[in-house]
Formats: structure tokens, C-alpha cells, sequence
């Protein structure tokens, strides 16, 4: 019983691909309260639940029944256009839910690494599960607006600083929305033609790589040397994770 409640104020260590489903579900309907039935219907594995609860509790997105706080409703409405930017919203949520923000007593524009994860040490993020906490943090973060710094970037594995995931399904989903108005109008057939993403996707390679190809630029579109530099940092940590050298093994 003590570990159980011990986990629950663990920061939130679900890959952030399973959060961001979550976020697309409730920005689809928020009920009145996010219980067993919510997560059974957007499909989650039992140990997903679980830790998509411990992320929400922390966050004070929920209380402990399960019900919305406002601050979700706030998010839930900026991702539908409705309120504030996403970003303003996350970040007041980022910096009420990590003390080491709400204090000051990191910078994350000049933090290293190990600074970083001594903050998490204090809070309880140890061993296996700290890097999970970290990187759910730093993509959150990047999200909210927080400029990071290059030596926590360049050891992430998860192409921080793409796009709100969100944000990028409503809006294809806006898109599509657009496209079937457009041909029940006009009599037109909708292309069938896949999106950049889509193409990447559906390349039989690691997801991971996947993520980290859908930051290279569009053909004809500027990239500066910083970009370029961080794209070839992530790749590099992403294969040598994923694909080892032999005698590494």
C-alpha cells in the first residue's frame, strides 16, 4: 500500500506518445469524470491506465476521483481554438507541477544533464524510471515554450521541439473535415494522396527513427545550422541506441 502511493507522486512517466493520445481523446469529449471506462475506450493497456492516471494526478489535471480540473478544461479548450494558446496553458501547468521551475532553482536554457537529474533525485525519480520522467518532461516543456538547453536536448532520444502532436491532429483533422465539405459542395473526388508524415509512418523502420525523419525540412524550405546540428545530434543517439555496434554488445 505504501509503494502504491509512493508511484502515484512519481512525475509522470509515460512515453509521450501514449499522453498525447490521451489529449486527443479528451479534446474529442471531456467527460464529467475520466475513469476505467475512459481509458478502456480509447484502447489502453492496463499499465498505461495507470501511468496516464499518475501523469494526470500529478499535473493536477485530475483529483483523486477522476474529475477534470479546470486547468484540463482550460487545455482541452486552447487545443480546440477556444481559450488561451496551448502553450501559455502548458506552461502555467509545467511550472506549478515541477518545483524546480516553480522556485527558480534551475535554469533550463544553461542546465546540464546531471543538474537536471539531481532535481529529479529530490523528487523521487530514481533509477529506471528517471529517464522516462525526464524525457516526458522535456517534451512537455518544449511544448510550453521553455527554451532547453543543448546539453538536455542533444540527450534526448525523441526529436524534442516537433510540433504539439495535438495540435497537428486537429488540425488534419480540421483539414479533412474542410476537404469532405468541399467535395459534397462541388462533386469532387477528395485526394487519396498520403501526407508527408503519413509516408514516413509507413516506412518499415523503427517509429522511433520515423519521429526523428519527420523533422527534416520540406524540399525548397530553409534550414539554419542549429536546426541542422540538432536534427544530426538526435539521429545519431536515436541509432546508436536502437541499432548498437557489435562490439558494444
Amino acid at each position: 500500500m505504501v509503494k502504491k502511493v509512493k508511484t502515484e507522486r512519481l512525475p509522470p512517466y509515460v512515453s509521450y506518445s501514449t499522453w498525447t493520445k490521451l489529449l486527443n481523446g479528451l479534446v474529442n469529449f471531456l467527460p464529467d469524470v475520466i475513469d476505467s471506462s475512459v481509458y478502456n475506450q480509447l484502447r489502453f493497456s492496463g499499465s498505461d491506465t495507470k501511468k496516464l492516471r499518475t501523469a494526470l494526478r500529478y499535473l493536477n489535471l485530475i483529483d483523486e476521483a477522476g474529475i477534470p480540473s479546470e486547468i484540463l478544461h482550460d487545455l482541452v479548450r486552447a487545443y480546440r481554438g477556444e481559450g488561451e494558446p496551448e502553450a501559455k496553458v502548458l506552461l502555467q501547468i509545467t511550472r506549478e507541477a515541477y518545483p524546480f521551475l516553480s522556485d527558480g532553482s534551475l535554469n533550463l536554457r544553461t542546465a546540464t544533464w546531471k543538474q537536471l537529474t539531481d532535481k529529479f533525485d529530490a523528487i523521487g525519480a530514481t533509477a529506471n524510471l528517471q529517464r522516462q520522467c525526464v524525457t516526458f518532461f522535456l517534451h512537455m516543456a518544449t511544448e510550453a515554450g521553455l527554451e532547453i538547453s543543448p546539453h538536455l536536448s542533444s540527450r534526448s532520444k525523441s526529436g524534442l521541439g516537433r510540433p504539439s502532436v495535438v495540435r497537428k491532429t486537429r488540425r488534419k483533422q480540421r483539414q479533412k473535415t474542410q476537404q469532405r465539405e468541399l467535395a459534397s459542395e462541388t462533386g469532387e473526388v477528395p485526394s487519396v494522396r498520403r501526407s508527408r508524415s503519413e509516408a514516413i509512418w509507413a516506412l518499415d523502420i523503427d517509429p522511433t527513427v520515423a519521429g526523428v525523419l519527420r523533422l527534416l525540412p520540406r524540399e525548397g524550405e530553409k534550414w539554419d545550422r542549429d536546426r541542422k546540428i540538432r536534427f544530426k545530434i538526435a539521429l545519431e543517439s536515436v541509432l546508436d541506441a536502437i541499432y548498437p555496434d557489435e562490439d558494444s554488445r
